[in-house]
């Protein structure tokens, strides 16, 4: 029995560990496109996924849900919380804008490739070295901007699992305190 019990907690222990990568693609052109990707350890394969969702090539992972589905009592803290414990746990492995940027007005233009240069600037201290990329060219004879967000978030499987039980004893103990626990 204690072999067992060892051994459960030996592979609690493993799969709290694993490193779950989430790949985040923006692409703002004349067919933009957004699209997310999840693999575990490697980074590739959720950037794959995440390129070809955002070219509509492949499903959605996540399904739209009516705001009045949302039970905001109880549901919206608590998933705050968790979400919360998530980010403060998470590293962003990189994040990258390239492309060109062009608005038909070059005042425009010029303002926004500014823009991103001196929100590089501002948050270039705040990430770790070599993490942040931002090569946005202007161009000021095209009408249409295409630009290409990505990025890289790496969470641990065991952080997801305290994030879940934070949520859900948020959860339970709102609903115990608006009268709603047995519902």
């Amino acid at each position: 029995m204690a072999v067992w019990c060892m051994a459960a907690l030996a592979l609690l222990f493993y799969t709290a560990a694993v490193p779950l990568k989430l790949a985040l693609v923006v692409r703002i052109a004349t067919r933009s496109g957004f699209g997310l990707g999840l693999a575990p350890f490697e980074n590739r394969f959720a950037l794959r996924s995440a390129i070809q969702r955002a070219a509509g090539k492949k499903k959605r992972l996540l399904k739209k849900q009516a705001a009045a589905d949302i039970e905001k009592a109880a549901r919206l803290p608590a998933a705050w919380k968790a979400l919360g414990y998530l980010l403060g746990h998470a590293r962003l492995e990189h994040l990258e804008a390239q492309g060109r940027v062009a608005t038909g007005d070059a005042a425009h233009t010029a303002l926004i490739c500014g823009c991103a240069g001196a929100l590089e600037g501002t948050l270039e201290p705040f990430v770790p070295p070599g993490t942040l990329k931002l090569s946005l060219k202007p161009d000021f004879s095209m009408e249409e901007s295409d630009i290409q967000l990505c990025g890289m978030v790496s969470i641990r499987l065991g952080h997801i699992i305290c994030a879940a039980l934070i949520g859900a004893w948020n959860y339970i103990a709102r609903r115990i305190r608006h009268g709603k626990a047995s519902d």
